[in-house]
């Protein structure tokens, strides 16, 4: 099945820049797959990653509701800002 990013677009009434975006995001966690069908991009949820991510954040909550301590990353976690958005605009005349 699927559902293509323009679907996703229209039912959430959000620019298609911006849903790209956060399907791309998605894509890179596992969470969401895509394809290609002529010219239209289809998107489906990755039902076993969000079944690991599920069971991963139960034991995240249920450490922390135990009073366990919960191990965070020793970096800090960097958002990834799209390419665009770095570089600089061109000052108008």
């Amino acid at each position: 099945p699927g559902i293509s990013v323009k679907e996703i677009c229209l039912r959430l009434r959000a620019s298609q820049p911006l849903v790209s975006w956060h399907l791309r995001v998605l894509v890179r966690c596992g969470l969401v797959t895509t394809r290609r069908q002529g010219r239209l991009v289809l998107c489906d949820v990755h039902r076993p990653a969000f079944a690991a991510y599920e069971v991963r954040l139960e034991q995240l909550l249920g450490a922390a509701a135990d009073d366990e301590p919960v191990t965070h990353a020793e970096e800090p976690i960097r958002v990834r800002r799209p390419r665009s958005a770095l570089k600089a605009k061109p000052a108008k005349l």
